[in-house]
Order: structure tokens, then C-alpha cells, then sequence
């Protein structure tokens, strides 16, 4: 009881982000079922008539073992489709206010001061942002949980239906699906990691968490637009004659903007890293920290 009274804006953002998740599942589970059942009754019906348009398509269907998505496509469609989709904007704001609700009261209620005499300020820094970085499950918990329906409704991990179905796909097809789960939920955390830090970089000037979590939402886009702008536009210019999405920030749940298993795992550690390196500079004097957080209240 403890921990859902401690940990409820967490529990509820959590929840919110799940039931968008299993609504774009149920969704894409439709359409599926409905081309499943489509394809079936075609061959049905070419095995009746067997006329020559049919032979071939006969011939097509009855050779290819696998006659459903794999669990990674379903996974991947589920994300990209619009309901699910929005979360890729939203989902910093979910993660930030109930990740920095502890760090905001802490700077609001002028008690750290108190905590500060007791604690060395480096030993108060570490165990607040790690406490922050605990909230990781906020997402982790609906892509699991969304991953294991994927992996229900579609049974396996051959990517030939995809393959020769002439739909979208991506470079996982090409990846070990094991080696590429992995490493999907690694970039992830990476990314969770880098929004909760864009949060705790605006919480050093301010700590109303409603204000935290609107500019982190504004700096998270200032950001995907500086991205698109100098790496999207210029130097994919320089470097590929054309514009590239690949820097597009905004879709991250379903790895859009890389091109490679490099890419993907690349550019969300870039950014942990700058943010990182940002924390440091701006966490650096105490007396200011201090000033600051009495200045908020």
C-alpha cells in the first residue's frame, strides 16, 4: 500500500502508456486478422476454381511455411500505429513529472538545507538522480507487456512473411531477433535515461513540476529540431547528397531514425552523454544549487 501511495503519478503514467499500447495492438491485430482471413479465403477460393491466375498464387502459398508477421514486425506496427504513435511526443513528459516529483518536493520545502548539513552534496546528487532513473519501468513495463502480446498473437521470429509481403520493414530483418531485442531495450534505456536527464537539467532553475514538464517537452522538440537541422539537413547533405530522417528524434519506440544496428544504439548514448556532461556543469557549486533552490520557493 506503501509503495502505490508513494509511487501513484508513476503507477498511472505507467498505466496510460499501457493501455494506448494494447489499443494500437488490438488495432493492428485486427487489420492482420483481416488479411490473414483474406488470404485465406483467396486460396480457398483458387483451390475450387483453379484457373490459371490462381495456380500461381496456389503454388505461392502452399510453399511458404510461415503465413503470419513475426512477433517483431507485429511489435513495431503496433508502435507505429497513431494511437500509439503520439507517445514518442509525449513520452518525456510522462516519464519526467513522476520521476522528479521527489527531487521538486525536496528543492520546494526548503529542506535542503537540512539535508545538505547531514549528506555531502555529491552523495545527496548521485542518490537523487539515480532515484529518478528508477522510474525506468514507467515505459519498460508497457513495451514488455506490448512485446509479449507481439509475441502471443504471432507465435515466431521468421521474418519471411514480412520479407515477401512487400510491407515496410526495417534493418532488423537482416539482425539476429534475440541480439536485436537486446539491444532495442538497451537504446531505450538509453533514451529514458536521456529524457529524465533533459528534465533534471531544467528542475536546477526551477522547481514547480508542472513547469519542469512542459519545458522539458519544449526542449526535447528544440532539440529534435536542432538534430534534423545540423545532422538531418546539413551534414546528411554533405555526406549522402540528400536529406536523411535518420536524425528524427520523434520516433524513437519503433527505431526510426536509425539505419543500422550502429545508429541505433550510437545516438541515444551521444545524448545521455552530453546530457551527462551538462548535469555535471550545472550541478557543479553547491552555494548555487542552494541559493537557487530558496529562490524557487
Amino acid at each position: 500500500m506503501e509503495f502505490l501511495k508513494k509511487n501513484l503519478i508513476s503507477i498511472v503514467s505507467m498505466l496510460i502508456i499501457l493501455i494506448i499500447f494494447m489499443l494500437s495492438f488490438f488495432s493492428v491485430k485486427k487489420e492482420y486478422d483481416s488479411m490473414y482471413s483474406s488470404q485465406k479465403n483467396l486460396y480457398y477460393s483458387c483451390l475450387e476454381n483453379k484457373n490459371d491466375n490462381c495456380l500461381e498464387y496456389i503454388k505461392e502459398f502452399e510453399e511458404n511455411d510461415v503465413k503470419t508477421a513475426d512477433t517483431i514486425t507485429v511489435f513495431f506496427t503496433s508502435l507505429m500505429e497513431q494511437k500509439a504513435s503520439i507517445m514518442n511526443y509525449l513520452l518525456v513528459i510522462f516519464l519526467v513529472v513522476p520521476s522528479l516529483i521527489p527531487f521538486s518536493k525536496i528543492c520546494k520545502n526548503k529542506i535542503i538545507n537540512n539535508i545538505l548539513n547531514r549528506k555531502k552534496y555529491n552523495e545527496f546528487l548521485k542518490e537523487t538522480f539515480i532515484n529518478c532513473y528508477k522510474n525506468i519501468w514507467i515505459i519498460f513495463i508497457p513495451l514488455l507487456i506490448l512485446f509479449i502480446a507481439s509475441l502471443m498473437y504471432s507465435g515466431h521470429f521468421n521474418y519471411d512473411y514480412i520479407l515477401n509481403s512487400e510491407s515496410y520493414y526495417s534493418f532488423y530483418v537482416y539482425i539476429n531477433p534475440l541480439i536485436y531485442c537486446i539491444l532495442y531495450f538497451v537504446s531505450i534505456l538509453f533514451f529514458t535515461i536521456f529524457y529524465i536527464n533533459i528534465g533534471l537539467i531544467v528542475a536546477r532553475k526551477n522547481s514547480n513540476i508542472a513547469i519542469v514538464g512542459i519545458e522539458s517537452f519544449l526542449l526535447f522538440i528544440l532539440i529534435d529540431i536542432i538534430f534534423e537541422i545540423i545532422f538531418g539537413l546539413l551534414i546528411s547533405k554533405i555526406i549522402f547528397n540528400s536529406f536523411s530522417s535518420r536524425f528524427n528524434l520523434l520516433n524513437i519506440l519503433n527505431i526510426g531514425y536509425a539505419k543500422n544496428i550502429l545508429e541505433m544504439i550510437l545516438i541515444p548514448l551521444i545524448l545521455v552523454i552530453i546530457t551527462f556532461i551538462i548535469l555535471k556543469i550545472i550541478y557543479k557549486s553547491k552555494e548555487k544549487f542552494i541559493i537557487d533552490c530558496n529562490k524557487n520557493n
